[in-house]
């Protein structure tokens, strides 16, 4: 079928490191799998290609360390080498390699010659070179239709596809691969001004807003000019206690209370992150690659992942009385702000604090606003997307418009469309649940929600999906006002200690 809940069409994926120790976090080897593996609908390029691509400069393939020149972590048992967090989506044009979840949102401690890994916590990758990286091995591969590197691409990337080469097919391929790198070079173009990514952070705002104005605009020079640089990135947060928290997003911005609304804040970051979305204007929603069920499925070990303890046996004993000195100091200089919470499951809502960036007296956190700034003040032309106007909604998208209108609006008709990428087959029918019992998004939801009551189905129809997500999620967006330092969306949210 269509859609892949998890890597499995290409090969199982084994998710333990037999390098790494594992901290308790209330996760099963089956979690932790269902987390590494399942694609969100993030497709990079089509994934012969990608196993065929050499590095720009070399002959050595683009994928022969497992990216951990990035930073990406290893992935035992995975044939292609993919590193953790890479995942292999399917639909009715064949395999593609994305990044998922987890390539983010694991991370990695090394103690002398130990290795922990943490589920949920900040990843170390820098996904900025990567991409940077990839587009110049693309460049590279098709310099030249005649070169020694384009025929071993060729002979690989055809015989990856399950296709016999010859000199026809080659032809053919040259074509796609050369009008992909253009595109992928676009990208990369668009990302480049301001300061780079490093390790451990990315600019997922700006990157929506390019890839946008990159697909509404057409593609086009003018389009590409326009785009927003994505010169604000913002370090990779944990995910553990994220299910019970009111709001998402540093800015604390994006309502997450409810699963429709962590739905579509995922659905966005895979936008963000490669998903396929043409944009077109010409139906009252969005069509895309993103596996909305696959999320879904993400939430229950999410909702069960436990933040990270000490483990003594591995990283030496704790010091009690410096440990208790700190939770005094904690208390007296952090606590008003970052909130305490048990360790262990989080079955209440907690209800998320922000913090002025600045303030008329002068006061406020004082960090860096530029990244506030953008998502509360910036207006980018809506190209073919001016005046569309979304199912269940009779206002029109505003040319120019503000940036936090434009992600609203391109989340919600990615959540809203009843087809899937390159499907006629209805919304309904596609999300189901791995026993393939028809079970439709509305039941799932209320199935997975434990923490409150829902009323009646939600994707009857999308009438009725477009009534309730203006219920949870649009009418809790903060209005931006006028953007100037008390504006709701000019805040950083005071993350909570957890454990």
């Amino acid at each position: 079928g269509l859609l892949a809940l998890v890597s499995g069409d290409a090969g199982a994926q084994d998710g333990r490191n037999p390098r790494a120790q594992y901290i308790e976090q209330n996760w099963t080897d089956a979690d932790r799998s269902l987390f590494y593996g399942t694609s969100g609908g993030s497709q990079i390029m089509p994934h012969a290609w990608f196993r065929a691509l050499e590095r720009a400069g070399s002959g050595e393939a683009f994928i022969g360390d497992g990216l951990s020149r990035y930073g990406f972590l290893p992935l035992a048992g995975n044939p292609d080498r993919l590193p953790l967090g890479f995942t292999i989506d399917r639909d009715r044009l064949g395999f593609w390699t994305g990044i998922g979840c987890a390539a983010c949102h694991t991370g990695e401690i090394r103690f002398d010659d130990t290795v922990i890994r943490i589920d949920g916590a900040p990843a170390q990758a820098d996904i900025q070179s990567f991409a940077v990286d990839l587009a110049d091995a693309l460049d590279a591969t098709v310099a030249d239709r005649n070169s020694a590197r384009f025929g071993r691409f060729a002979e690989a990337a055809m015989r990856h596809g399950n296709e016999e080469p010859d000199e026809a097919g080659a032809d053919r391929l040259f074509e796609r691969v050369r009008a992909f790198a253009r595109t992928w070079r676009a990208r990369v173009e668009a990302s480049a001004d301001g300061a780079a990514w490093g390790h451990g952070r990315a600019d997922a705002l700006a990157r929506s807003v390019q890839e946008i104005r990159l697909r509404a605009g057409g593609g086009d020079s003018d389009a590409r000019e326009d785009a927003a640089p994505a010169g604000a990135p913002v370090s990779l947060p944990h995910l553990w206690g994220t299910s019970a928290r009111s709001h998402g997003m540093w800015t604390g911005s994006a309502p997450t209370d409810t699963l429709l609304g962590r739905l579509v804040r995922n659905g966005g970051d895979m936008f963000a992150f490669f998903a396929t979305a043409p944009l077109s204007p010409d139906a009252p929603y969005f069509p895309s690659s993103i596996r909305h069920f696959n999320l879904l499925r993400l939430e229950e070990p999410l909702a069960r992942l436990w933040s990270p303890q000490w483990r003594e046996d591995l990283l030496g004993p704790i010091d009690w009385e410096a440990a208790e000195r700190g939770e005094r100091l904690y208390d007296e200089h952090c606590a008003s702000c970052h909130e305490r919470v048990p360790h262990g499951g989080q079955a209440l809502e907690v209800a998320v604090r922000t913090e002025a960036i600045a303030n008329g007296a002068g006061g406020g956190v004082g960090t860096d606003d530029l990244r506030a700034a953008f998502g509360c003040a910036g207006r980018v032309d809506s190209g073919r997307l001016a005046g569309h106007i979304l199912a269940g909604s009779d206002e029109a998208l505003a040319n120019p418009v503000p940036v936090p209108e434009l992600l609203d609006h391109v989340a919600d008709g990615l959540l809203l469309s009843p087809l899937s990428h390159g499907s006629s087959v209805p919304g309904t029918a596609l999300f189901r649940g791995a026993d393939g019992n028809g079970e439709p998004l509305a039941a799932s939801l209320d199935r997975l929600d434990t923490r409150q009551a829902v009323d009646g189905p939600l994707f009857e129809d999308i009438d009725a999906l477009a009534a309730r997500l203006r219920e949870e999620v649009a009418d809790k967006r903060p209005a931006a006002g006028d953007c100037g330092i008390d504006s709701p969306l000019m805040r950083y949210r005071a993350g909570t200690l957890d454990g």
